[in-house]
């Protein structure tokens, strides 16, 4: 309580430096000054020298400097220089009294403030249809009917083979590469992954695979959706859309369009072989399409059968003698101190290596470039038009492959490697020897491997920018470059 009522006296003292007198008693007019550059609070004690009372508060004086005064002024000069230049204006009251004050500073004319130009906000994870998705900035490469007509190429798998974005295709698939999925064609783009592109067909998504591959990857086998007399267009869109369909779509979306407009019956047979005829490729293909009412009722259906031949490895020289395997037929014993090929090895294409004295086998002859391959294919669609707005549609599809894979020999040892004791007659060391061979001869065995497939959609559109009823959604429409 003391020291509150001290500070409160301190500052009655700052803020009366001296007491009021009338204007008639104060002392001479002008006054000879010499005062150094100090700080103001210092350089107000001019006050005294005039007779004149300054009231102020000492948290305007602090921190500011006075300026030196030096020559004969009178009180209301020398209060003026002083504060030239400082925040501070000073006025009187009628005692005569001089009280200090914060100079006003006066308000900037307020400008005016530009409007900010509207920008457009684009919520890309809706599945609200939007009119600027049919433009987006994305790279768009499109084969029409006419740019597939003039490339020669029947085979859907092998025409988007062809496009220089795609890379890690696989087509014709044999034993070497993925025996698990023979008869399909999946579609890399990018070769970001066979599930990293999402395939549309008429701008809806089809079922998957019922397969994987060998790295267990899923796909869509596009060989299966339509046969190719029936597609339009194939439009491909490099860039990641996924905000928009997903992770299907991190490298793209390639979208199948048959032809919607096609009414009447078209026939096609090709034939094509290579030029020593030991590999030909036969198909048949038919589209038919019939509108009725005024095109409210629309009916298209296609058909392609495929007949194709196998071409060997044996049938190419550049494939020969491409693949030795150190596991012949029948093997090899091998002990700590003895390599000895079995005295039988030499039969079909086996051979006794004279560096490593194993017994070889040339497996470049067991698989084949192309492998033998039936194909049927059925797809029909029926719709229902009854407006610009409103489209109701039926898809079936039903599709048999057949392929037939050659492969290696006998698989030899693998995991375990047979150990044959010294007692064993075959042994032919006189001490325990590992073998390693193969124990079921080296014929080519071949597996048919057949792929049915059925897929049924239907679906119903609101209006003709909408989204399907039920999991589709249509292909936006992006600039093409």
């Amino acid at each position: 309580m003391q020291g509150r009522w001290l500070a409160r006296v301190a500052c009655f003292l700052c803020l009366v430096c001296a007491g009021p007198v009338p204007a008639d008693d104060a002392g001479p007019a002008s006054r000879s000054l010499v005062l150094p550059a100090q700080p103001l609070s210092e350089s107000l004690r001019l006050s005294s020298e005039f007779g004149r009372p300054i009231l102020f508060a000492s948290t305007l004086t602090r921190g500011l400097m006075a300026p030196a005064l030096k020559g004969v002024q009178d009180f209301e000069e020398a209060l003026a220089s002083l504060l030239e230049g400082l925040p501070l204006t000073f006025s009187f009251t009628p005692s005569g009294a001089v009280v200090l004050a914060p100079r006003e500073v006066p308000a900037e004319r307020e400008r005016p403030v530009p409007r900010a130009p509207e920008e457009e906000v684009l919520v890309t994870g809706s599945h609200i249809p939007r009119e600027p998705q049919k433009h987006l900035p994305l790279q768009l490469v499109r084969l029409d009917r006419a740019d597939m007509e003039l490339s020669g190429i029947a085979e859907l798998g092998e025409l988007l083979g062809r496009l220089p974005s795609t890379s890690g295709n696989q087509i014709q698939v044999h034993n070497l590469n993925q025996p698990l999925t023979a008869g399909a064609t999946t579609f890399n783009l990018r070769n970001l992954g066979l599930g990293s592109a999402l395939v549309l067909l008429d701008g809806k998504r089809p079922a998957r695979a019922a397969v994987a591959t060998a790295e267990g990857e899923t796909f869509v086998d596009v060989g299966n959706l339509v046969p190719a007399i029936a597609l339009e267009r194939i439009d491909v869109v490099h860039g990641g859309v996924s905000a928009v369909y997903g992770s299907d779509a991190v490298a793209g979306v390639v979208n199948l369009q048959t032809r919607e407009q096609f009414q009447g019956l078209e026939l096609v047979l090709r034939h094509q072989a290579t030029d020593n005829r030991d590999q030909a490729d036969t198909r048949v293909s038919a589209l038919a399409g019939k509108w009725l009412r005024d095109g409210e009722i629309r009916w298209l259906g296609a058909f392609s059968q495929l007949e194709r031949s196998a071409l060997s490895t044996e049938d190419r020289a550049f494939a020969q003698q491409t693949a030795f395997s150190s596991l012949g037929f029948p093997g090899t014993f091998v002990s700590p101190n003895q390599v000895l090929a079995d005295p039988s090895c030499g039969v079909g294409n086996s051979r006794v290596d004279l560096e490593t004295g194993f017994c070889q086998l040339d497996i470049s002859g067991y698989f084949d470039l192309t492998p033998e391959e039936q194909r049927e294919q059925w797809w029909t669609r029926l719709e229902h038009v009854p407006s610009a707005t409103q489209r109701a549609s039926l898809t079936l599809a039903w599709n048999r492959a057949e392929v037939a894979v050659r492969a290696s020999p006998s698989f030899p040892f693998a995991r375990h490697i047979p150990e044959v004791p010294v007692h064993n007659p075959g042994n032919l060391l006189g001490e325990p020897a590992f073998f390693y061979g193969r124990v079921r001869g080296v014929g080519s065995p071949v597996g048919d491997r057949e792929r049915l497939s059925t897929r049924i959609c239907g679906g119903r559109d609101r209006a003709a920018h909408a989204p399907a009823v039920g999991s589709c959604q249509p292909l936006p429409q992006p600039q093409q470059r």
